[in-house]
């Protein structure tokens, strides 16, 4: 490649900069605040009386289980919530499914 970089990433890019160490910690600072502003889905869910609740997150996946009644509901809080948890450069975008099962979610 020209300049001896890689596409995209111009020798002036903060991140090209960064070593892997710095990089991967620089990341796990930005994940830990996202992770503390999971906590405003409860309160909102409650004040709103959404009958729902997170039951797990394994990486970027949240699970929430909630009333038949509050399916829309609840979807429409935390993706409101989650794709404004931060201003970006680049918007966040949230997929969310629903179903009775992880598998019907995902199929």
């Amino acid at each position: 490649m020209a300049g001896g970089g890689r596409a995209g990433l111009a020798p002036g890019n903060a991140v090209c900069g960064m070593g892997p160490q710095r990089l991967a910690r620089e990341l796990e600072i930005l994940l830990a605040d996202a992770q503390r502003y999971i906590a405003s889905y409860f309160d909102r869910l409650v004040r709103d009386g959404v009958r729902a609740a997170m039951i797990l997150q394994v990486h970027d996946e949240l699970l929430f289980e909630a009333d038949a009644a509050a399916v829309e509901t609840a979807m429409a809080v935390v993706r409101e919530e989650m794709e404004s948890v931060m201003a970006l450069r680049v918007p966040l975008r949230v997929d969310i499914r629903a179903g009775l099962s992880w598998a019907e979610a995902h199929c």
